[in-house]
């Protein structure tokens, strides 16, 4: 609790925090400049709650080999990789309030892991702002805010399934929703907000509340790091 985890090692081949066995709860915590900010894996637990995991190399959280993951009200951000990715059988993520922002895709689960998330976040990513991708593959994404991501707001393809219910998913550059014919069978579609453009921007008491506590939460220079990081 209440630790910095920095990785100054210009390698790629260190991660801040791994967990592989076990369980392990983290609570306010800064995680950056590592390969990975956080690996879960080999059925690991994680319980990760008001934790700051930026400008890592590669993923901001990586989650596979039948590990499970609760991340809750953390920001994850300005990761060169994917914010967060769930991959294997058997792994389990819930994203319950998060900040997730500026990395390449949001949020990416493959490999037949299921997700779950509600009331994040998800913005300004360069790519999707959540990818739910093959068969087996499943994800329940209710109540969250997907806005101003590169590629699309959600994106379901390869015949994954998934239940997608009153999300925002207004202001992504190629649209509100990509669904393929492989996936279309097994995807449910109810209640979102899918307009092409958005003119005022996210206006939720519970994020605004919750950024304002994140911004005030000290931060580690990155100046220290011997990294080449792009803002």
């Amino acid at each position: 609790k209440n630790l910095s985890f920095r990785v100054e090692d210009t390698s790629n081949f260190f991660h801040c925090l791994v967990v592989e066995s076990g369980e392990v709860e983290v609570e306010s915590c800064e995680l950056s400049g590592g390969a990975w900010g956080i690996c879960i894996n080999n059925r690991a637990s994680a319980i990760v709650r008001s934790c700051q995991i930026h400008d890592n190399k590669g993923t901001g959280v990586n989650v596979y080999g039948g590990a499970r993951l609760s991340l809750i009200e953390s920001e994850v951000s300005a990761n060169r990789g994917r914010g967060i990715s769930v991959s294997d059988s058997g792994t389990a993520v819930v994203l319950m309030g998060n900040l997730i922002h500026h990395c390449s895709d949001g949020v990416y689960v493959y490999g037949k892991a299921s997700l779950r998330m509600e009331e994040n976040y998800v913005h300004s990513n360069q790519d999707s702002g959540v990818t739910v991708h093959e068969a087996g593959t499943s994800a329940v994404i209710k109540r969250n805010y997907m806005q101003r991501n590169g590629w699309g707001g959600v994106r379901i393809y390869s015949g994954a399934s998934a239940d997608v219910q009153d999300n925002d998913l207004q202001g992504n550059q190629s649209g509100p929703l990509a669904i393929d014919k492989a996936s279309q069978a097994v995807v449910v579609v109810d209640n979102n907000q899918t307009a092409e453009s958005l003119p005022t921007g996210l206006n939720s008491p519970s994020f605004l509340k919750m950024r304002q506590r994140l911004s005030t939460t000290p931060r580690s220079p990155l100046s220290s790091l011997p990294l080449n990081i792009s803002e």
